[in-house]
């Protein structure tokens, strides 16, 4: 997170404005589950299997079933989780102090969620 505040500034120096295009549907994980899934998630957002929703053969969640489609490339994230919401926020305050944010919600997740 210290390199991205350090190159936006650089940027900023340079009079060039930044634009953050968030993907908040699904996420890539870090880690491994005990069953080789890709469903554990490192950073400032070390989330679980708790966090993929339950629906999805590729990533075996337990969070709830998701109301939407499912993206088979990456595991869809559980916005029903109130920690889920919670991390979502906390980063994308964060983000904003750095960069205009382009933000593509999804049915799950409307823009009243993340005020």
């Amino acid at each position: 997170m210290a390199e991205l505040k350090q190159l936006v500034d650089i940027f900023h120096e340079n009079g060039v404005k930044v634009l953050g295009d968030a993907v908040l549907n699904h996420r890539c994980a870090q880690f491994q589950n005990q069953n080789g899934i890709w469903n554990i998630f490192g950073g400032r957002m070390n989330w679980d299997d708790r966090a993929v929703v339950a629906d999805d053969p590729h990533f075996q969640g337990r969070g709830n079933k998701s109301s939407g489609d499912n993206f088979h490339a990456a595991p869809n994230i559980d916005h029903s989780q109130d920690f889920v919401r919670t991390d979502i926020k906390e980063w994308l305050r964060w983000l904003s102090e750095l960069v205009w944010i382009l933000c593509e919600f999804t049915r799950e997740l409307g823009i009243r969620d993340m005020i």
